[in-house]
């Protein structure tokens, strides 16, 4: 090992090296890429821990917290010489920044090649309190830009961190009789008891030796996936939530998660369940993104299996595994040119307009007392004739729909045509003057507030549209709420009838209903393609900050929209139960929603958004958003 000179305090780079042997070999003869990981770690904890041991004061040692997207340029070959060039390139009052090349070398002819470029980060930690982090020795820097570029760097993954933490918790669990090229059919884990050698002094495991048994398990998925040799060809952030204690047993869990023509990405994250000293509940450690590439036995590319999405998650994280790919300069051409052929075929198009075609077939229903000669009030008591013609109505219109449109299509129309025909049934109720008079109202509102976000969303935005768009899989919470508002007014009815005819009162919910849907929607079409029904965890091209028209108002304009609606719909049924339920739960969803979505806004525009924070409000009550303390 060597080191050059201070930049400050202690080093500030230094450089291991070490011959590759047999034993650091992959299946295809290659130097294991967890290799590689775990020598990268060793130079950046000798140095970090060296920088923050250069002043006196309490001996610490530094403690990995996060590793930047690592490529992997080219391959390390067995019996070549790893030269690690680890340097110090920025410090804040609690973190150091090192940043890595490694570069192999044939000693027999001489040539050096660059194989890989890391920038990791490290917290100091007390020997005698491992939960205490000590302060960090500043570095002098050349030039008052570096320090700059560096600040904004560590402000970044700080966030970045924060962003990533708030979205774990997805478990992997078996999948009986998995078909080929499925996520279930590749996904993997491995157990290890973690033992002193996998330590650090303070009885901690190293980052690098988690990063090793990370790629092993990344690597089995690719491998089983592909059923060829498989390479590391990067490793997007490794972000270390916690610390993992000596006698821990660790589960290393991967799945695929997104594939394109030549390349493979694969989840990899690290659950510890502490049986040693203090048994705790199992938590989730570490995660990363690993891409992996399929090569010959000659060493040329090979195609990827393109794999095959089931669920709705894993369809979800298929398209935020393809934007990133996208924006690493991995995904193949063919994705931009089948999106393109797509959009000029109107695939999307058609969509809408099979939607809207549903709905109002649906809502056709609403001409039945004309049909039939019947009082406008038909449902309040509609007969035997009524029910008849009710009946034979919905069968008309899904038959239609199943002649009109193929499966693809069929799917959305039948949920269009049945919101359709909940709107035009409550255009029945309301007709009437009985009891079930201001029950029409609601029904007329909540079928149109669903389906207008599935239309709005497929003027606004095709690239997202889904059957998720029509929220009528919002969740199992969501559900939940309007059955129990349905049971409260039906209870209500039959026990004080007279508490469900107040019409000034439900005449006040419907124009809160009325206010909050135009609001929700006008917040959908002022942000265009920039609105999204599921928080976005990565900054596409065209994703600007929206902060013009009703977002000039609130922060969270269509959030505001949607909190006022929903409690408007219990005003509008009388509710006083679900009134105060209703204003509960929606406050409490939105300001976690807020707080994570702000969160990953920060990231997304920085100080521009941090202003904009500071000048418009939430619109929400006693919601003002997340603290950022940098």
């Amino acid at each position: 090992m060597s080191e050059r000179g201070a930049a400050g305090p202690g080093p500030a780079a230094i450089q291991v090296s070490r011959i590759m042997r047999p034993d650091d070999a992959n299946v295809a003869g290659n130097v294991h890429g967890g290799t590689i990981l775990k020598m990268i770690e060793e130079a950046g904890a000798i140095i970090s821990t060296r920088h923050c041991n250069s002043q006196a004061g309490e001996a610490c040692v530094a403690a990995l917290a996060r590793v930047e997207r690592t490529d992997f340029l080219s391959p390390v070959c067995i019996g070549e010489v790893a030269n690690v060039s680890a340097e110090i390139t920025y410090t804040s009052r609690h973190s150091v920044e090192v940043q890595v090349n490694v570069m192999s070398e044939n000693i027999l002819t001489g040539a050096k090649k660059v194989t890989n470029k890391a920038t990791l980060w490290y917290v100091p930690l007390s020997l005698k309190n491992v939960n205490k982090v000590l302060e960090v020795p500043p570095i002098q820097y050349a030039r008052k830009e570096q320090e700059d570029e560096g600040k904004k760097r560590y402000e970044e993954q700080k966030l970045d961190r924060l962003e990533t933490k708030q979205r774990n918790g997805d478990m992997i669990f078996p999948v009986i009789n998995p078909e080929p090229h499925t996520v279930g059919y590749s996904q993997s884990s491995l157990i290890h008891l973690v033992g002193p050698s996998d330590c650090t002094l303070l009885g901690f495991v190293h980052g690098g030796v988690t990063m090793k048994l990370m790629d092993e398990v990344a690597g089995i998925v690719a491998a089983r996936h592909c059923k060829t040799n498989i390479v590391t060809a990067s490793v997007d952030a490794i972000n270390f939530h916690k610390k993992i204690k000596k006698g821990s047993v660790i589960t290393i869990s991967g799945r695929m998660t997104f594939t394109s023509n030549k390349s493979m990405e694969i989840e990899v994250f690290v659950d510890a369940d502490p049986f040693v000293d203090e048994p705790q509940e199992r938590y989730r450690a570490v995660s990363a993104f690993f891409t992996y590439v399929s090569l010959s036995k000659e060493g040329k590319p090979l195609p990827v299996p393109q794999l095959l999405t089931e669920t709705e998650d894993e369809k979800r994280r298929f398209e935020e595994g393809k934007g990133r790919a996208t924006r690493a300069g991995r995904a193949p051409p063919r994705w931009r040119r089948r999106r393109r052929r797509r959009e000029r075929r109107g695939r999307l198009g058609r969509e809408a307009r099979a939607s809207l075609a549903a709905f109002l077939l649906g809502a056709s229903v609403a001409a039945l007392p004309v049909a039939l000669g019947s009082p406008p009030a038909l449902l309040a008591a509609p007969g035997l004739r009524g029910r008849l013609a009710l009946v034979l109505h919905v069968a008309g219109v899904n038959a239609a729909l199943l002649l009109l449109y193929p499966r693809p299509l069929y799917k959305i129309a039948v949920r269009a045509g049945f919101l359709g025909f909940a709107f035009g049934c409550g255009l029945l109720l309301s007709a009437g003057r009985s009891a079930w008079r201001h029950f029409g109202w609601y029904m007329c509102s909540l079928s149109l507030f669903h389906y207008s976000e599935y239309l709005v969303t497929a003027i606004n935005n095709p690239r997202s549209l889904s059957l998720d768009s029509f929220l009528l899989n919002h969740s199992f919470e969501y559900n939940l709420a309007a059955l129990s508002s349905w049971v409260e007014f039906t209870l209500e009815k039959l026990l004080f009838p007279e508490l469900k005819q107040i019409t000034w009162l439900s005449t006040v919910g419907l124009l809160m209903v009325i206010f909050g849907d135009c609001l929700r929607k006008a917040a959908m079409l002022t942000a265009g393609s920039n609105f999204n029904h599921i928080v976005q965890n990565e900054k596409s091209d065209t994703h600007t900050l929206v902060t013009s028209g009703v977002y000039g108002w609130f922060r969270h304009p269509s959030y505001v929209g949607w909190f006022y609606w929903s409690i408007g719909t219990q005003v509008l049924l009388c509710n006083p139960i679900c009134v105060v339920g209703y204003a509960l739960a929606s406050w409490r969803f939105f300001r976690e929603r807020i707080e994570e979505e702000e969160i990953t806004l920060i990231h997304f525009f920085g100080e521009e958004y941090l202003e904009y924070k500071r000048k418009v409000p939430s619109g929400l009550p006693f919601i003002k958003g997340v603290k950022v303390e940098l």
